[in-house]
């Protein structure tokens, strides 16, 4: 019975490490996101940024400030360990934009763990 927990706890523990590993590193480049104007569509905005909308974290990360949002609109952007951008569109264009400060959240098995996630040259607090 042993035996089967620990194999099932070896293939949790591979499965998160090969999930966090896998993603890509991504950045954005900050002059690039303050090029997006209201009016913009989509398409301009990921032109300009460069990535595809989505979460590129390495791990669980917590958003440690409240930004202001508009109070209608679909938001797409991007999730990085250190900010997150977002983009609020409406009737397909911009209607606003934000950046907010965001930070890896520490688990006691993610410290432990962070040295088979993170290459040495990335992830430096």
């Amino acid at each position: 019975m042993l035996s089967i927990a620990l194999v099932a706890m070896a293939a949790i523990l591979g499965k998160v490490i090969w999930d966090y590993s896998s993603r890509p590193r991504v950045t954005i480049d900050p002059a690039a996101f303050e090029k997006i104007e209201q009016g913009m569509t989509e398409e301009e905005v990921l032109k300009i940024v460069g990535v595809p909308f989505g979460d590129y974290t390495t791990g669980p990360t917590l958003i440690t400030h409240l930004g202001v949002m508009p109070g209608s609109g679909t938001v797409n952007g991007w999730t990085l360990d250190t900010e997150v951008y977002s983009v609020w569109f409406e009737n397909g264009t911009v209607i606003f934009k934000s950046v907010l400060p965001a930070q890896r959240m520490r688990t006691p098995i993610g410290k432990r763990l962070r040295w088979l996630i993170i290459p040495p040259d990335q992830g430096k607090d």
